[in-house]
């Protein structure tokens, strides 16, 4: 017996409408995020060799020009780096920390959702699935067990349904999840990269300064900002 989506939907039960809401949110959270990385996207070595040629030069001007100038979060890690270049290294140091968070928290900007939602669709699912279980053995025990194999077969697979539907919504979300998180950690990394880049051509020490054993932007933001 062949069924249709909207017919199989019709069959889950009343938990197929929060994995409906579910499934779109997810959806639209993909998508969200996707464009967020697309828009946001660059080239770590030419930037940095860019960068370099330019400090070379001993144009800091134009360095903070140059960073100024990219719609990136390196290019805002080396404008604020270099908004702060006069100052000591405590200084130069919370202000990156601090715009840091900032720019992570945008870039992590509703992948918990996206987690929530690939771990609880199985158990709305299961939920489903036991729940559609229940009403079907109650039927055939309501039946004094003149239910044929059939009608067995037939309750359960109708309860197996939410189940199927919480996974199908749940494997994509959380691929999609982990995929955006390793892109969130490796900018992270890329952010304290380009400090350390900077603080060898200035000759400056904004992170880990020597013998104080204090984390770098990478280490400490991370700790505290989960993705």
């Amino acid at each position: 017996m062949d069924y249709n989506l909207l017919q199989l939907f019709g069959k889950g039960g009343w938990l197929m409408w929060p994995l409906l809401f579910c499934s779109v949110a997810a959806v639209a959270i993909i998508i969200e995020r996707g464009l967020f990385f697309y828009r946001h996207r660059y080239d770590r070595d030419s930037f940095v060799d860019q960068l370099v040629a330019i400090i070379q030069k001993r144009d800091s001007i134009g360095a903070l020009r140059f960073c100024r100038d990219q719609e990136h979060v390196l290019g805002y890690t080396g404008a604020y780096y270099l908004d702060n270049l006069e100052f000591d290294a405590r200084v130069r140091q919370d202000v990156i920390r601090r715009e840091g968070s900032v720019m992570l928290d945008r870039i992590e900007g509703r992948l918990r959702w996206l987690a929530a939602i690939a771990h609880l669709t199985p158990l709305i699912g299961l939920l489903g699935t036991v729940s559609g279980m229940v009403v079907a053995f109650a039927k055939i025990h309501a039946m004094a067990g003149a239910a044929g194999p059939s009608a067995l077969a037939g309750g359960i697979w109708t309860a197996l349904l939410t189940t199927v539907f919480g996974l199908v919504i749940a494997i994509p979300s959380l691929a999609a999840y982990h995929w955006f998180e390793g892109r969130a950690d490796r900018t992270a990394r890329d952010m304290q990269y380009i400090v350390s880049v900077l603080d060898e051509w200035y000759g400056k020490t904004t992170f880990a300064d020597a013998g104080s054993g204090e984390p770098g932007f990478a280490e400490s933001e991370l700790e505290a900002v989960h993705f």
